[in-house]
């Protein structure tokens, strides 16, 4: 079966439920709904020919081939009438053909999959975009659908209804508050009208350069909404595209600046010889098709000067026949030379261009081996290992958005310093006299000097030892007392270092009780004695302890009593008894 056949019987079918009537050879026709293989030749129309021969393609990138093209006849006034025609797409560059008759008003929609300019892949959804056209007796006629109609085509039809514009007037005018409106986003042409632009074989390239442009931002604003969103792209860019129709439709402006920002914004995203790569693809096969330059309009640094005559075009400093991502801005960060003491902390500062004027991330990619890494773009802080010195360094990358910087390496020169030495230890603060005091500090010197010690207010009884630093001695009794203010230090010459200040305090000890006691007994009446006790004095004694007792174990004694004195008069009934005296030393503790 022959493909034109193939079509009319499609065609038939959709008539027939929907009323509408076509011919067999793509004719827009509301009289006749028989198939019929004869073509219209382009060459031979006259302008007594009703029969107009149409072409055009649909494109955001262009639809695949068998996209669904619904060609609708309006009245004047831009209503629907009863004839339609459905078609399709006949190539994957979104071309299409017709047959309409001179002075028709036509709505052109199509549904389909299309080829996506800034990935180069294909959608995973459709789109439908729309177009108005009005045929006329010219042989050769183009009526393209793409993002410009449609955008347009809402305020054109409200032009034609409600201000009573005739069709030209209403597409001129509608064309025209559409450049002026998304002129903050894309400067435009005073160009063709929409319907004869396409991506591919305009007459003046500048406007498929402008159309080109004007898609890519669309849907580079899709992506970016997905990726934000977690949605879809394709749903991204048919909600966008139609917030804007809608938008746009209602009184010949756009006035949600947030988006025609965001618009503007995505200048700087677009990769203008990735798009022109993906355009290459597509037209390999085709041979006669023109491939528009995006940088006509498109401006990557957003300073108001296109590419094509800009010569820093990503404003990254770096002049364009040097850059070898012109296009792009590259982040440029010097490696780094730095230098820091010895066990002292460095402060970093990275510096770089902000191309994007978003937030810069840092990675590290290999870490210092001597030292330690913190903090985040731009201040980082090497803290070098205790009593390393030496060289040091580490690498990191940069990252703005999609931008990568080039592995930069910071070198870090560790300059040795002289490290003092340490002193610890807990030194006894009591002693009993008679007993040995001995104290001897930890030290240390990393650097392994030679070291001398000192010491400030050594108590008399007390040796010192300056190459050690250690303090022995054995108080006595005549040495008991508080030794405050004891500072014990260290030093390599340069650095000293002291425990804190400590003091010594030296108890007496226990005493030994008297070694002479004397008993002088005197009768007072006939049972009573005068009992008189007296021992020899003990040297630093505070007292002495008396007990008085019938049994020598002194479990219960009868008397005891402290005396500071060594003699003791009371009187007592006749018995027999034992006594014992034990000296009391000035720190309170009785002796044996």
């Amino acid at each position: 079966m022959k493909p034109l056949n193939s079509i009319a019987l499609l065609l038939l079918t959709v008539f027939g439920a929907t009323g509408c009537g076509s011919s067999g050879d793509n004719h827009l026709s509301s009289k006749s709904s028989q198939v019929d293989d004869k073509k219209v030749d382009d060459k031979k129309v006259t302008p007594g020919n009703t029969d107009i021969r149409i072409s055009g393609t649909v494109e955001k990138g262009p639809f695949v081939i068998g996209s669904t093209v619904t060609i609708n006849k309006l009245s004047e006034k831009g209503e629907n009438t009863s004839t339609t025609l459905v078609t399709k797409t006949i190539n994957d560059l979104g071309r299409f053909e017709f047959t309409a008759t001179a002075g028709d008003i036509l709505q052109i929609t199509s549904t389909g999959y299309y080829r996506n300019e800034i990935t180069g892949t294909l959608s995973k959804d459709v789109l439908t975009l729309r177009s108005l056209y009005e045929a006329n007796d010219n042989g050769q006629q183009h009526a393209n659908v793409n993002l410009l109609t449609h955008l347009t085509s809402t305020r054109a039809l409200a032009l034609i209804k409600n201000e009573g514009q005739t069709f030209e007037q209403a597409i001129a005018n509608a064309e025209k508050e559409f450049r002026e409106t998304f002129s903050s986003v894309i400067a435009a042409p005073q160009g063709a009208d929409f319907a004869s632009v396409s991506i591919f074989n305009s007459i003046d390239e500048t406007d498929s350069a402008y159309l080109l442009t004007v898609s890519s931002l669309i849907y580079k604003y899709a992506l970016t909404a997905s990726a934000a969103n977690n949605t879809a792209s394709e749903a991204e860019l048919t909600l966008l595209v139609n917030k804007l129709e809608e938008d746009f439709g209602a009184d010949g402006n756009i006035d949600d600046t947030e988006a025609l920002s965001a618009l503007a914004n995505m200048h700087a995203q677009i990769d203008p010889v990735t798009v022109t790569e993906h355009l290459k693809q597509w037209v390999a096969d085709s041979g006669s098709a023109k491939i528009p330059d995006i940088n006509t309009y498109l401006d990557s640094d957003q300073d108001g000067t296109a590419n094509s005559l800009d010569t820093d075009d990503d404003n990254d400093g770096i002049p364009d026949a040097e850059d070898n991502q012109p296009y792009t801005a590259q982040l440029v960060s010097d490696d780094l030379s730095l230098t820091t003491k010895e066990d002292s902390p460095l402060e970093i500062t990275v510096s770089s261009n902000s191309p994007l004027e978003s937030p810069i991330q840092l990675t590290i990619q290999s870490q210092p081996q001597h030292g330690t890494l913190s903090g985040s773009y731009p201040n980082l802080s090497y803290q070098p290992n205790a009593n390393f010195n030496g060289q040091d360094s580490f690498t990191f990358v940069l990252q703005q958005g999609d931008l990568l910087s080039r592995e930069i390496t910071a070198n870090i020169v560790v300059s040795a310093v002289n490290d003092g030495p340490s002193i610890a230890g807990t030194p006894p603060t009591t002693v009993t006299a008679g007993q040995a005091y001995l104290f001897t500090p930890e030290v240390s010197d990393v650097d392994l000097d030679t070291l001398t010690f000192s010491v400030e207010n050594l108590p008399d009884w007390a040796e010192f030892n300056e190459n050690t630093g250690q303090i022995s001695g054995t108080p006595v009794n005549t040495d008991a007392a508080d030794y405050s203010g004891i500072k014990l230090s260290v030093t390599d010459g340069s650095i000293s270092a002291s425990l804190p200040v400590f003091g010594i305090l030296v108890a007496y000890s226990p005493l030994a009780a008297p070694e002479t006691l004397t008993t002088d007994v005197e009768q007072v009446s006939l049972k009573r004695y005068r009992v008189n006790l007296s021992w020899e004095n003990v040297d630093f004694s505070d007292g002495y302890e008396f007990q008085f007792a019938t049994e020598p174990t002194f479990s219960r004694p009868l008397m005891e009593k402290l005396t500071v004195g060594n003699e003791l008069t009371f009187e007592h009934e006749v018995g027999k008894y034992v006594w014992r005296v034990r000296t009391v030393n000035p720190d309170g503790l009785a002796g044996e």
